[in-house]
């Protein structure tokens, strides 16, 4: 669909809008959050491990819980990006 078609979709219909540049500074910030979201726990899990005492399969649960976390993270951001625009 053409852009000007969608901005005339978009006008008067409530939907907020936002300039290309604020668009891509959102979209590069849930990227950026996102990266490092998943990567800044996963040495702790080895800790985890050793001080508490958990055994493999609970170390898997926190594992598990984090990756629906992150998943669930995605679904929003991936929502957020269709009400706001890519």
């Amino acid at each position: 669909m053409p852009r000007a078609t969608l901005a005339r979709m978009c006008q008067g219909s409530g939907v907020p809008t936002l300039s290309r540049r604020a668009a891509s500074i959102w979209i590069g910030y849930a990227f950026v959050v996102t990266m490092v979201g998943t990567t800044l726990p996963t040495p702790l899990y080895p800790i985890y491990e050793q001080r508490f005492g958990f055994g493999e399969l609970m170390v898997m649960v926190i594992f598990a819980t984090y990756a629906v976390g992150v998943l669930a993270g995605l679904v929003f951001t991936g929502r957020m990006s269709a009400q706001i625009g890519r």
